[in-house]
């Protein structure tokens, strides 16, 4: 599966990451809410964004929840993984994983803190695509990274391997 092959649309949810009291993942919980929304419409799922909070886990904890995401969803809605870190390499891994588990695509940001140059960014992504023969959704998230991706980096992205652009508005449907 490439690029070519992507036929994301509808609603998606970035999904949120369960945790117990002691800090540890619900995993139970993470299980039900996934096995929830195809029968809600959902059309895909993002887990280990923002919204999934990968900040705050170990890869270890990443890739479980990309297990259990991809364990529960595989064959009725695609499951995209957020693999963002601080380097291509890192980031990579993650997303050898998810290629490895059966993931239909992986996510990121461009590396957050270091607020890199858009000749950076479009670096990170062309690194990123050597590691990985699936889709890649690149996440334009200024308010975490303190990068905006504008238009013509967008343009040098869209020349990525791997990289999907994606509209998400309905006028992209007319």
């Amino acid at each position: 599966m490439d690029r070519n092959d992507v036929d994301w649309r509808g609603y998606w949810v970035a999904t949120t990451t369960p945790f117990k009291k002691d800090g540890s993942l619900d995993e139970a919980a993470l299980r039900e809410g996934m096995r929830s929304y195809p029968s809600m419409g959902i059309t895909g799922v993002l887990v280990n964004g923002t919204s999934g909070e990968w900040f705050s886990q170990t890869d270890a904890e990443r890739r479980l929840v990309a297990e259990i995401a991809v364990d529960e969803l595989r064959g009725n809605i695609p499951v995209v993984i957020g693999c963002t870190t601080f380097t291509a390499a890192n980031t990579g891994a993650l997303a050898q994983h998810a290629t490895k588990i059966g993931a239909d695509g992986v996510m990121s940001t461009p590396p957050p803190y270091c607020v890199p140059a858009p000749r950076e960014v479009i670096r990170y992504f062309q690194d990123l695509s050597e590691f990985v023969d699936m889709p890649i959704m690149v996440y334009n998230w200024a308010r975490g990274t303190n990068v905006e991706i504008k238009y013509d980096t967008s343009v040098e992205l869209a020349k990525i391997k791997h990289v999907c652009l994606l509209y998400t508005s309905a006028a992209a449907d007319e």
